[in-house]
């Protein structure tokens, strides 16, 4: 769901697993057992993982959801 921020097969995201999300950072999350990378914003006591591809609709996490952050990304490389 990176689409727009041209990440394609063969690029290389580098993450840190000890960091918090902070708002509007982009990280990897686990929602039902699957990796997924969006960016994180909180809305009041939900958190939302937002894609930058508009063909994919944003995860809405509640407390009962069975989700977490994975960690965020710090550096993305691309192929030449």
């Amino acid at each position: 769901s990176s689409r727009r921020r041209h990440t394609r097969y063969g690029t290389v995201t580098g993450v840190q697993t000890c960091a918090l999300p902070i708002y509007g950072k982009v990280v990897i999350a686990v929602v039902d057992s699957e990796l997924t990378v969006k960016r994180y914003k909180k809305v009041g006591n939900k958190v939302e993982l937002v894609p930058e591809n508009e063909r994919y609709q944003k995860i809405v996490l509640e407390k009962e959801s069975e989700a977490y952050i994975w960690g965020v990304v710090t550096n993305v490389i691309h192929q030449v």
